[in-house]
């Protein structure tokens, strides 16, 4: 009778074990959305066209001529990008994760100020789409940049930024895929996860 009991328990403890770690990844399932799409994980470019639909626009001249003169977000893949780094003798590239909580993911317009005072253009990219936080950066010299997620006919960051490299650059050089990666006449030169590395490379 004694081992039954002590059986039971046991049991009953395996139970309670599983019941609380459904609902702790229920809880971390729960945290990582964001507007119905989970951070970082997928691009969300379809659901920010709904909620702000004058937002996300299509290149409709160089991506080089355009100017932040509209507050815009313009959807490019990496071979429109690439056209407009071959004329630029030298440019950074930043990969910004709007939800980002890392002390190395720093705002753009904060980017923009050290990109001034190097004379460096700066190309904000946006690993995915969100409606609010794009709307907050309109005091950069050039619009944020969106990966187009139709091009790349995925919604998965990880396949679509694979892809807007690929097209970007086949990084033979040795140079990785990183947060800050500077290019000079369309060649990838430097690449840093934290900017004050990259730009201090730069002078």
């Amino acid at each position: 009778m004694k081992r039954m009991k002590v059986k039971n328990r046991r049991t009953m403890k395996k139970l309670l074990f599983k019941v609380a770690s459904v609902w702790l990844l229920l809880l971390i399932f729960n945290s990582c959305k964001i507007n119905g799409s989970f951070q970082s994980l997928y691009g969300y470019q379809e659901g920010t066209m709904k909620k702000c639909p004058d937002l996300i626009l299509k290149l409709n001249s160089s991506l080089c001529s355009h100017q932040n003169t509209t507050d815009n977000v313009y959807s490019i893949n990496g071979l429109e990008l690439k056209d407009c780094l071959k004329t630029i003798p030298k440019a950074l590239i930043y990969i910004w994760k709007p939800h980002c909580p890392s002390e190395a993911c720093i705002s753009p317009v904060y980017l923009q100020r050290k990109c001034d005072a190097q004379n460096i253009p700066l190309f904000v990219v946006a690993e995915y789409y969100d409606c609010e936080l794009m709307q907050l950066n309109n005091i950069l010299d050039k619009p944020i940049f969106g990966i187009d997620q139709d091009y790349y006919n995925t919604n998965l960051t990880s396949k679509y930024l694979m892809k807007f490299w690929n097209d970007l650059s086949n990084f033979e050089n040795g140079i990785s895929r990183k947060m800050f990666v500077l290019f000079e006449n369309g060649v990838p030169t430097q690449s840093k996860s934290h900017v004050e590395e990259i730009l201090t490379i730069a002078d």
